[in-house]
């Protein structure tokens, strides 16, 4: 068991190598060094996961969108300065956000950008794709019933015992100490995205990490919680 999830842990950090966009190294930061129409070859796994996301882009109707981070960019700077972007940044970042100017070359495998100044933020989806890749690994290794948490993204594998399932709590999204529902699993992942843990406030209001890329704006206050099952984690962590 420890040689597997040693070799697991081994996958996870490859793939954060891979995608990481506080990594000037990776495929990521790569991508985002390019000119309008400048194309790049990349690497297969990068490529099918942004192909992922471009197609959940389109079923969502830009609700999910890997061209964000201008955006993303945008009120990070706000939330350090606390202050609120103004209007000529705010429609500058806004106007580099838009899946369908992505154009992935499914024979050269490559990509480009069909404006200047687009960048894409791929941590709605890695995560939960490094944690399938780790329970891939753990699989291959023999393991029939695991556990892979990273942080909100979780699989679970096979059963907890022989007689119970994987229990998960879904954190109580206004108090830390406390989970307001338990979720029994098996074969399945969850992912929960909400506006507690990575948030700011600004003139006493408050503000989700979690952009629109539609308006360009923090979520509102609504949602501030929301949790998905699916086969697999990349789907979960995308649609939540």
């Amino acid at each position: 068991a420890q040689h597997a999830i040693s070799k697991a842990f081994d996958e996870i950090g490859r793939i954060e190598d891979l995608y990481s966009v506080y990594k000037d190294t990776s495929e990521t930061s790569r991508i985002n060094r390019l000119r309008k129409n400048e194309r790049l070859q990349i690497n297969d796994g990068v490529f099918n996961l942004i192909h992922k996301t471009l197609d959940y882009s389109e079923r969502t109707g830009g609700v999910f969108d890997i061209t964000v981070k201008p955006l993303v960019d945008l009120w990070g700077r706000a939330a350090k300065s606390n202050k609120l972007p103004d209007e000529y940044e705010f429609k500058r970042a806004l106007g580099r956000v838009g899946f369908k100017n992505v154009v992935l070359d499914e024979v050269a495998r490559t990509i480009h950008f069909k404006k200047e100044g687009m960048s894409i933020d791929l941590g709605g989806a890695a995560k939960g794709y490094a944690t399938d890749r780790a329970m891939r690994v753990l699989e291959e290794s023999g393991i029939d019933n695991a556990l892979v948490n990273l942080g909100g993204d979780m699989y679970c594998l096979g059963k907890r015992t022989v007689n119970e399932l994987w229990k998960v709590g879904v954190q109580h999204p206004r108090d830390r100490n406390r989970s307001f529902l338990e979720i029994r699993l098996n074969d399945r992942a969850i992912d929960t995205s909400g506006d507690y843990e990575r948030y700011f406030i600004i003139d006493g209001k408050r503000y989700s990490h979690i952009i629109d890329p539609r308006t360009g704006y923090p979520i509102g206050d609504n949602i501030v919680s929301a949790s998905v099952i699916a086969p697999d984690s990349t789907t979960s962590d995308i649609l939540a």
